[in-house]
């Protein structure tokens, strides 16, 4: 009986330090988001206090300074663009490689496999300089055929 009351002593420990953890891991997004809706004096007064002017302005002063509707829809036009454009190539370069008979199909498929091995951040300096080089900075199409 005892063995089993020092498991869950054990166990209610590990409970209530797990359950400080993660009161501790919240309470800055707690925090920052009860600060966002109070206007900045009060925020500087008390910083731990719930809003009492409840106020909606630090958000429109957000989205108007970041020009957030234009950076949602270049989020949004990459993102969409570069799932369709991959989407397409795998189907068609799966399908080539499975189907179609020739004696390099399995050159293809290693070539295509060792592709996905090489991590993108080896390249990545050499991307930019040619992007550079060539003029291709800050384009929206260059982005999704990256």
């Amino acid at each position: 009986m005892k063995t089993y009351e020092r498991k869950h002593a054990g166990e209610m420990a590990i409970t209530v330090i797990m359950l400080v953890l993660g009161i501790l891991f919240v309470m800055p997004i707690l925090l920052l988001t009860m600060n966002s809706f109070k206007p900045y004096g009060d925020m500087i007064k008390n910083l731990v206090a719930l809003p009492v002017n409840f106020t909606l302005e630090n958000y429109t002063t957000a989205i108007r300074r970041m020009d957030f509707y234009r950076v949602f829809l270049n989020s949004a036009l990459v993102t969409g663009g570069t799932v369709f454009l991959g989407v397409m190539i795998s189907f068609f370069a799966a399908y080539g490689i499975s189907h179609i008979e020739s004696k390099d199909g399995k050159y293809w498929y290693l070539l295509f496999t060792l592709g996905q091995i090489v991590p993108f951040h080896t390249i990545m300096i050499a991307f930019q300089v040619m992007n550079t080089k060539f003029h291709m900075n800050n384009k929206l199409s260059v982005l999704v055929c990256l």
